[in-house]
């Protein structure tokens, strides 16, 4: 029998590949993803990652411009978890997904909770991806007001 699988998604008011720049950085995982995520250190050439699970080995998809963000969990007890994440243009912004898979086992209840963490570490990547976005525009604003004269203070332009 086929495992149950649940689309969790999230609007971001950003580019595509400003989302996808974010998510993919191991470093960003515990900012946005801290209900998996709770620590993440570079050991010789492999991510390791201190999870509710145990250690893990994380391995992202190669980089690319389809959005797609996969990764592979190792976890030192041996169990293997690959999971799909994509980010794709919507509108103006972009989309990210997730696709939750139910595990063997697991209640109605343990599903439930999962895809409720899902929700909330993209609402969390959302808000993190669109705080940075405003950032940099007002930056950007600041910076262009200077560049049309807007002179030293106190003199006039």
């Amino acid at each position: 029998m086929a495992a149950e699988i649940r689309n969790i998604t999230a609007q971001v008011d950003a580019p595509p590949a400003r989302v996808y720049e974010f998510a993919r950085d191991p470093y960003n995982l515990p900012r946005w993803a801290p209900s998996f995520f709770l620590e993440v250190a570079r050991e010789d050439n492999d991510w390791v990652v201190r999870s509710p699970l145990g250690r893990a080995v994380i391995e992202f998809a190669p980089l690319n411009e389809e959005g797609v963000l996969d990764h592979t969990l190792k976890l030192d007890a041996g169990a293997v978890f690959l999971n799909h994440l994509r980010v794709v243009p919507h509108g103006e912004g972009s989309e990210i997904g997730f696709a939750l898979e139910r595990r063997d086992g697991m209640s109605d209840a343990q599903f439930e909770e999962d895809a409720a963490l899902v929700a909330a570490d993209l609402a969390r990547l959302k808000a993190l991806v669109e705080q940075g976005v405003a950032e940099a525009m007002r930056a950007r604003a600041a910076d262009d007001a200077a560049a049309q004269g807007a002179g030293p203070p106190g003199e006039a332009s």
